[in-house]
């Protein structure tokens, strides 16, 4: 083959002369070589797949030289010349694959046919399931979905590009028109049509039945892909998804076995959210199969073992009454039944639903009607043992009749997945004992007697091995008893396994391993490819390391980890929970390993040296904290520590499960890691024993068995001093104190006494003060409320007569102890900061409050201010200034406050800031800088001023730099384009000389992150932690402005940061931005206390937030967020595509419909809605093409509009229509902007908002075929209870928008106003403290709805689903303002 011209080889320009001299030296002895590429003769036609048993390189290998044989474009020749190689170079192949379909599939013919028989081939053999037993199946499968995504994205943007020239003819051909001044009359251009090549390309990418696509993807472990495809298939086939905002209420038609895939694709899923939502669909109720199903995915294991229990007493029913039916020659309902399941079964065990292998006979048979709450595709249908009877093969008794059906006898002498479902509910409950009894039992069963146990009924390893091997050995066996008997002791002695090196009986385990190798025949593959194939795998090497086999043990976890890596990329590339736990498997070998390699140390590691060598406790938390991933571990570290002989570690593993457990609600499973932990005198294991006891509403027993060991280690003549022990015992008599006030044992007295003792036995423990500040504040409210109001006249009981006097409580005795506490906890750390800190300062602002409004100031008051006001001052020189700058916003809002000392105090505090951190201060002052109130006015600039001259030369600089710049900042947000000229961008160098003529400078860029301080959940900082990060500076601006078209022209503007990037805002004039600020300081704070609660956190509930920066009282900057799409412009664009939808047209055609209807508003919406079917789905198909992406993109959308609607509800946010609703193009999460419409003011609008959120039908359509059940109603729930759980906080949150003086909320003139009428101006805004009553009630569930209903408290579900089934409701949707577009 030449390259070039083989004579000149350095010709400038050649392909030889562009290699570098590594290549040259390479490719030059080719250059004059005498091999050349001979002709090779062309492959057969015909499919490859399946014709000769083959593995996947060879099948690839012969699929690309039928494919090279088609090939006749361009590009054939350089096919045909890397056939040579190809077979030994995969990645080439993978390569090649696409190029060679995209060629041959675009000339069409039989070229395209053939490629489309080869991927029904492969695709029909995955879905076919394991009848079709392929090696590496989904080698193949993973192979041509890349292929067709690969297709699939090339032929979408040669679509675009046909649309985009058609777009461009349209304009050219209107602007022709209008020249020539005949505008109305446009030539319409044809729709465009696709080239013959990409056309045949598309054909194929959709010629494989979607729902074989989606079975096949299911079968072979690829199930957001599954999702994907059914779910396209199964709206095609009906038409949509559940979508109560929808015309008729959406789709409810979904039959059985359409609910079942979806069922088993969403277990795989282990998202038990849309589990829970799918359930909706089933018609008629659940099945049983439905509900364990339903209670597996949720982790509620006892559930579950209870309907297992309910379902094998049925399924050994119906068994014994055909056996009876048999007995006296008949065939009755019996035999019917199982002859239904047989075949159900049979189907599944294939890879296929229940009803696609015999559809029609077994709904004739009508078993599924009749015993749908032991039938179902799913695993309660799946038999695991094959036909016969093992009995009967082993040479054992048999009495069964041969009449009696398949089913019924594998049910009396085989295994059914019912039976092996319920003993893995028993692993999971930690029942290890009950476990192998049963699986005991059941190997005696499939053996047909007692063989293999001895006569106290323990195993007997060595007997079953014999029976089995004598059934692998008799022919007569081959695919029947043997075989049964076979699978089933397979399964059940990996079960064993499981249960045996959890509990750490080896002998257990070394007979199940020789069960194992005796069942499988040809040896256990221990790559752990399947959950009973790990566990074995973990069985084998622990069992190795016990008989202390350094060679086993090293080339056991060596082959595992292989094993997994080899399949961990494919799964991997799905998503990342898909391939967890595979991370979690090869956690664990590394674990191993490192055990291992101590136990191999000359001499005896120390237990300082064993914590270093391991790292459990740093290991652990990086790890879920759920059960089924910890369990594993911790089981696995209990092993690992009986191996080191370390008796403590053992134990801690013991009680670290007994917690887990605990707070999952498994407490059957705690109680026995609880008494394992006490057994090895682990600290903690008795305070985890009475917490569980708690948990079992048995508080009188834990409180007398905590109170009894707490005076015992009182009563110690000498205490410890080991910090851990004195910090353990803190613990225990902290959970003393806290229930006895629970329970109502002790008096304020002796619980007082508690918590100080408490916290003297460990000073530095935020918890302790936290608890203690909080039993004070009770006691402070309560001492409030009842101020004042002793008996009145006429209502003594007594008539004055008592000779008893109680002695009067004030709330001054409680408060000054309540704030130091406070304080405390928060200088001690941050895990209670966000409900301590808001806390503290509502105290010490409502004692100011009251000070200042006292004309007579009594001594005990006068007192409790001195030491308030000590407690305080102590507290801004103790706490760290990061923690003040959480309430930055509410410190700012209260610059006026009526009470000189109170501040003196902020202003002494947010001088500390902005000593600290100028950078966020000076921007979140600025605007009370700016402001048109004298007093604020005032008092901020002081603040700053006294900063100022607190700092060095370069630091005043700063200061003086940064008012410059946002004196131009505010020249750029007012100016104006010129009128006579329509413009859509500026020049920052023309229009903004001033600001440029500042740059670059020192002031960091104001993104959210520079406003957000870090705060680990923990408790406590880690070395070298910052909690407020350094962002770049303003280094320049771009030249490009972009000026908006909405009518007070807002500009984009971009500044260029230090680090090269680009950070672009939004300059809007004549607009107050302050709500929008304290919206998102609202917004940061929710968003931080749901990383803390470990549901939410899990799933990722979070509002989206970004900069605000008001400038003045009518302008400010926003920070620009890229990737943004409307949510009107998407459902625009999907409508459009449907040519169903013209922008301009549509609307005037609903709007005249609107204006001609005379009947009522939901017959006017269901109208529109008939004409408009939701179909936003779409949108997310075409942007989210990865399957992963997509179910990713697709939670994250349904997730963050229930956070958004729960937070908008108790806001009394409005005007959410389609412009002021975002979707982030690259996760999908929605973003919300522009909140002027806060606090109900929608009701106050011409046409009355009557929704509280925006639900409509297009919105739901994107949240899945179930609509708002399952995903979106769980994470509504959970951001309602967060938002219950913490009102206190969120409530002084919103404060600040009761004293910052909004323009909606001020009275009178908006001029200048003086200090003093400022001072009293929190007192004189009913409307702001009408708000946030409203906001309090609907916080606590007795306010419902746009209305504010009042009711009586209703649960986080309740209210939920009142808000979902008003914001959907047509009527009111119906009497939306037109323009809020209710039917997209």
């Amino acid at each position: 083959m030449d390259i070039d011209s083989p004579g000149t080889p350095d010709e400038a320009g050649s392909l030889y002369s562009l290699l570098d001299d590594t290549c040259k030296s390479i490719v030059k002895p080719f250059l004059t070589t005498k091999f050349i590429v001979t002709s090779r003769p062309s492959a057969a036609p015909g499919v490859v797949f399946g014709s000769t048993p083959t593995t996947f390189r060879r099948w690839l290998h012969a699929w690309l030289k039928v494919l090279c044989s088609q090939t006749s474009g361009p590009l054939a020749f350089a096919f045909e010349a890397c056939r040579g190689v190809t077979f030994w170079d995969q990645p080439l192949m993978l390569y090649l694959l696409p190029y060679m379909l995209a060629e041959v599939a675009g000339q069409g013919g039989d070229g395209l046919q053939l490629i489309i028989q080869e991927l029904t081939a492969v695709m029909q053999c995955a879905a076919g399931g394991p009848e079709c037993h392929v090696e590496n199946i989904e080698l193949y499968v993973h192979c041509i979905f890349t292929q067709l995504d690969l297709l699939q994205q090339w032929v979408t943007e040669q679509q675009e590009a046909c649309e985009k020239a058609a777009e461009r003819a349209q304009q050219a051909a209107a602007q022709q028109a209008a020249a020539a001044g005949n505008g109305r009359a446009v030539p319409k251009i044809p729709e465009p049509q696709l080239p013959a090549f990409v056309s045949n390309v598309a054909t194929l990418v959709n010629a494989v039945p979607i729902q074989t696509m989606a079975e096949a993807a299911l079968r072979c472990g690829s199930y957001a892909r599954a999702l994907q495809f059914f779910e396209v298939h199964v709206r095609a086939k009906h038409g949509g998804g559940l979508n109560p905002a929808a015309y008729n209420g959406g789709c409810s038609s979904y039959n059985y076995d359409d609910v079942s895939f979806l069922l088993e694709v969403y277990g795989h899923l282990e998202e038990p959210d849309g589990l829970a939502g799918l359930v909706q669909l089933r018609q008629g109720g659940l099945t049983a199969a439905d509900q364990i199903l339903v209670a597996e995915k949720a982790g509620d294991w006892s559930e579950a073992v209870a309907l297992y229990e309910q379902a094998l007493a049925q399924e050994s029913a119906t068994a014994r009454a055909e056996l009876t039916a048999a007995a006296d020659g008949k065939s009755g309902t019996g035999a019917v039944a199982a002859d239904a399941l047989t075949l159900a079964a049979r189907a599944v065990a294939a890879g296929q639903t229940a009803a696609d292998a015999n559809t029609g006979q077994i709904h004739r048979l009508g078993v599924f009607k009749q015993q749908q709450d032991v039938t179902s595709s799913l695993a309660l249908l799946q038999i695991v043992t094959p036909k016969g009877n093992a009995a009967a093969a082993a040479g054992g008794p048999s009495a069964i009749p041969n009449s009696v059906s398949t089913a019924v006898q594998e049910v009396l002498h085989g295994v059914s997945s019912l039976q092996i479902g319920h003993l893995r509910c028993l692993l999971q409950m930690g029942h290890y004992q009950t476990l192998l009894h049963q699986v005991d039992g059941l190997m005696a069963r499939c053996l047909g007697g007692g063989q293999g146990f001895g006569a106290s009924g323990a195993l007997n390893a060595a007997d079953i091995i014999a029976t089995l091997g004598t059934l692998a050995n008799n022919p007569a066996n081959a695919g029947s008893g043997g075989q049964t008997a076979q699978w089933c002791m397979w399964q059940l002695a990996a079960l064993g396994i499981a249960a045996a090196w959890r509990l750490g009986s080896h002998e257990l385990l070394r007979g199940y391993l020789g069960i194992v190798e005796a069942a499988s025949g040809a040896g256990l593959q221990r790559g752990g490819a399947t959950d009973d194939d790990w566990e074995a795998c973990v069985g084998y090497i622990l069992e190795a390391a016990h008989r202390g086999s350094h060679t086993d043990v090293v080339t056991m976890i060596k082959a595992a980890r292989q094993g997994i890596l080899g399949l961990l990329p494919s799964i991997a590339g799905e998503s990342y929970t898909r391939a967890y736990p595979d991370l979690m498997k090869l956690h664990m070998l590394q674990e191993i390993e490192d055990a291992w390699g101590l136990l191999q140390q000359p001499s005896a590691v120390g237990p300082l040296q064993r914590s270093r060598a391991l790292r459990w406790p740093e290991r652990l938390s990086l790890t879920a904290p759920v059960l089924s991933s910890r369990a594993p571990l911790l089981a696995l570290r209990r092993q690992l520590a009986g191996l080191l002989r370390d008796n403590e570690g053992m134990g801690r593993a013991w009680l670290q499960h007994a917690k887990l457990c605990r707070s999952t609600g498994h407490q059957e499973a705690a109680e026995t890691s609880v008494l394992e932990a006490q057994a090895r005198s682990v600290p903690g294991a008795l305070l985890e024993r009475c917490r569980l006891l708690w948990d079992r509403d048995k508080g009188h027993r834990a409180v007398m068995e905590l109170q009894l060991v707490v005076q015992q280690e009182l009563e110690e003549e000498v205490q410890p001093n080991d910090p851990a022990v004195q910090h353990q015992r803190a613990k225990e008599l902290l959970q003393l104190t806290e229930w006895m006030a629970a329970v109502g044992q002790g008096g304020k007295e002796v619980l007082c006494a508690n918590y100080d003792d408490a916290i003297q036995l460990d000073s530095n423990w935020e918890k302790a003060h936290f608890s203690y500040a909080c039993y004070l504040d009770q006691l402070y409210k309560d001492a409030k409320q009842r101020e004042g109001k002793g008996p009145k006249s006429g209502m003594d009981r007594l008539g004055g007569r008592c000779r008893v006097r109680r002695e009067e409580e004030s709330p001054f005795d409680y408060l000054p102890s309540a704030l130091s506490h406070y304080g405390e906890s928060i200088r001690a750390g941050h895990k209670h900061i966000l409900q301590s800190l808001p806390r503290l300062l509502t105290l010490y602002f409502e004692f100011g409050n009251r000070l200042a409004a006292t004309k007579q100031v009594t001594q005990k008051m006068r007192s409790a201010q001195t030491q308030i006001s000590g407690v305080m001052k102590g507290l801004v020189r103790s706490i760290p200034a990061y923690k003040w700058l959480l309430v930055l916003p509410q410190l700012t809002s209260r610059l006026c406050h009526q009470e000189r000392d109170v501040q003196e105090f902020i202003q002494t505090l947010l001088g500390s800031i902005v000593d600290h951190f100028p950078q966020q201060a000076l921007w979140s002052m600025t605007v009370v800088v700016k402001s048109t109130v004298r007093a604020r006015q005032e008092i901020a600039s002081a603040v700053i001023a006294a900063a100022r001259r607190r700092c060095s030369d370069s630091g005043r600089r700063l200061f003086d730099l940064f008012n410059k710049l946002v004196d131009q900042l505010i020249r750029a947000c007012m100016w104006q384009p010129p009128t006579e000229r329509r413009t859509s961008k500026a020049s920052a160098q023309k229009e903004f000389r001033g600001l440029c003529a500042l740059l670059p400078l020192e002031v960091q860029v104001p993104v959210q992150a520079l406003f957000t301080v870090d705060l680990p959940p923990g408790g406590k900082l880690p070395q070298g932690h910052r909690p407020v990060s350094t962002q770049a500076t303003i280094a320049g601006i771009k030249d490009e402005v972009v000026v908006m078209q909405s009518l007070m022209k807002p500009k984009k503007i971009t500044f260029i940061g230090s680090d090269g990037v680009e950070y672009p805002f939004l300059a809007k004039p004549k607009d107050d931005l302050r709500k929008d600020y304290r919206l998102m300081d609202f917004a940061g704070t929710l968003n931080a206390l749901l990383a803390r609660q470990p549901q939410a956190r899990r799933r990722g509930l979070s509002l989206r937030t970004y900069a605000v920066l008001p400038l003045t009282n009518d302008c400010g900057i926003l920070q620009w967020v890229n990737n943004l799409v409307p949510f009107k412009h998407a459902c625009e664009e999907v409508y459009v595509k449907a040519k169903i939808y013209r922008r301009h047209s549509t609307p005037m055609q609903i709007k005249k419909m609107y204006d001609s209807h005379s009947g009522t508003r939901r017959e006017l919406m269901d109208k529109v809605l008939s004409l408009l079917p939701p179909r936003m789905s779409k949108w997310f198909l075409s942007r989210f093409q990865d399957p992963g992406t997509w179910l990713a993109a697709r939670l994250a959308f349904t997730r963050t509009n229930a956070a958004w609607a729960m937070v908008g509800h108790v806001l009394g946010l409005g005007d959410r229509h389609g412009e002021n609703i975002m979707i982030n193009a690259l996760t999908g999460e929605t973003m919300h902007v522009d909140f002027g419409c806060l606090f109900d003011h929608g009701l106050t609008l011409e046409v009355p908002e009557m929704v509280p959120f925006r639900l409509t039908q297009n919105v739901v359509d994107c949240f899945g075929v179930s609509g708002v059940e399952g995903t979106f109603r769980c994470a509504a729930e959970m951001t309602l209870q967060v938002l219950r759980d913490n009102k206190a906080t969120l409530m002084t949150c919103a404060e600040t928008f009761l004293h910052d003086p909004l323009v909606d909320w001020t009275k009178g003139s908006r001029s200048t106003i003086t200090s003093s009428a400022t001072a009293t101006q929190d007192q004189e805004n009913p409307q702001a403290k009408d708000a946030l009553l409203v906001m309090e009630g609907r916080l606590s569930g007795t306010l419902l709805g746009v209305l504010a209903t009042p009711t009586l408290p209703l649960s986080c579900e309740g209210q939920a689903a009142r808000l979902i089934q008003e914001a959907s409701d047509h009527e009111n949707l119906g009497k939306m303002y037109i323009w809020w577009m209710p039917w997209l």
